[in-house]
């Protein structure tokens, strides 16, 4: 939203490493065509998720969650975009009929990386009750007024000389 941001990744370093990660390095984030339309719509799904994670982190500071619940909701925003495919919401659209899901497909890449996930401290159990919606903690990413939801909205239109009217930040 400003820019570049410094964050610290350490204690995410090993999903950031993973294969379930890196795959969403090559998937725009909404949509492979949509910055032909909204011209500054060209980040990966794994840098809007590193966004998500940051606001998360933000939230986090407002409310006073601190400690396993900080890195947990981290976690989770970082993750919450993992089972989305090349073309994001339009293909998985097409292929709901032959019973795709990516919610379902993202806590299956999670379980089949337990490990690095929970190299993080964070137990698969915990992240999966996010994504389930069973923590209410969830809501600091998935909430109308999300992390997922304020990322979007502060996307840099400034990077394309396009003037914004407001900074999400600063909402907070």
């Amino acid at each position: 939203t400003r820019g570049t941001v410094t964050m610290d990744v350490r204690d995410l370093l090993p999903v950031m490493r993973t294969a379930m990660f890196k795959r969403i390095e090559g998937i725009a984030s909404l949509s492979n065509l949509a910055n032909l339309r909204i011209t500054y719509a060209n980040q990966s799904r794994a840098e809007h998720s590193l966004g998500v994670s940051h606001f998360a982190s933000v939230l986090c500071a407002k409310n006073g969650i601190t400690g396993y619940d900080l890195l947990k909701v981290r976690l989770y925003g970082l993750t919450h975009d993992v089972g989305h495919l090349t073309g994001s919401h339009p293909a998985e659209l097409y292929f709901r009929e032959s019973g795709f899901d990516h919610e379902s497909f993202a806590q299956e890449l999670l379980i089949a990386n337990r490990g690095a996930i929970e190299e993080t401290g964070v137990e698969l159990e915990d992240l999966l009750a996010m994504f389930n919606g069973d923590d209410p903690l969830h809501e600091i990413i998935d909430g109308p007024f999300g992390a997922d939801r304020l990322y979007f909205m502060g996307i840099d239109p400034h990077m394309v000389g396009i003037e914004k009217q407001f900074d999400t930040l600063d909402m907070l």
